[in-house]
């Protein structure tokens, strides 16, 4: 029964280290939260912080590893086909994930990590793609089919970067508006390979 407790402190613990962290983030810059911020900040003390991170930047990239996998976990369950006739549920689903952690995406911005994470994703929704069984295989082994994903992955995916850094005067609404009209558009081309 301890050992059941004890797991739900960590639980616990962990619980309001990120959210400490995620309301401070708000406040100042990265560079500038200190473990005493998020300890203070989250009524705990410095011992409990450490048993679960070895410092400030180990907690973010705990945090930016999470947020990205459940990204990449999205969009590796896409049907594509089902994607191109309709692509409104996982437009949606993607500006969820980004408002969900809007915080968390600003500070990635445009560093390194971001960028192999932004080809991660675009490397699975593209191998999605390529894989897609109710796809005919000789369109899937085409070069213009894997072009077109290149092209289309990759722009939907810079329109939700650009959107998260703020450099799109849009909201939510509008670019999933404009993003499923450019898919339905196109999706002629793409239905008449079948």
């Amino acid at each position: 029964m301890a050992e059941k407790k004890e797991y739900r402190s960590a639980i616990r613990s962990r619980r309001l280290i990120r959210a400490a962290l995620l309301e401070l983030l708000q406040e100042k810059k990265f560079e500038k939260i200190t473990v005493t911020d998020i300890v203070k900040r989250a009524d705990i003390n410095r011992s409990t912080f450490y048993a679960h991170y070895p410092d400030v930047m180990g907690l973010l990239e705990e945090l930016l590893e999470e947020t990205v996998n459940s990204s990449i976990d999205l969009v590796s369950g896409i049907d594509m086909l089902q994607f191109l006739e309709e692509p409104m549920p996982v437009l949606e689903k993607l500006i969820a994930i980004g408002e969900e952690n809007m915080e968390i995406y600003k500070l990635l911005g445009r560093s390194d990590f971001a960028m192999r994470q932004v080809e991660k994703m675009k490397t699975v929704l593209v191998e999605n793609a390529v894989g897609a069984v109710n796809i005919p295989k000789h369109i899937r082994n085409s070069g213009t089919f894997n072009i077109h994903m290149h092209f289309f992955v990759g722009g939907i995916l810079n329109v939700y970067q650009q959107w998260i850094l703020g450099s799109l005067d849009s909201s939510p609404d509008e670019i999933m508006k404009h993003l499923a009209e450019l898919i339905l558009n196109n999706k002629p081309m793409y239905m008449n390979w079948m």
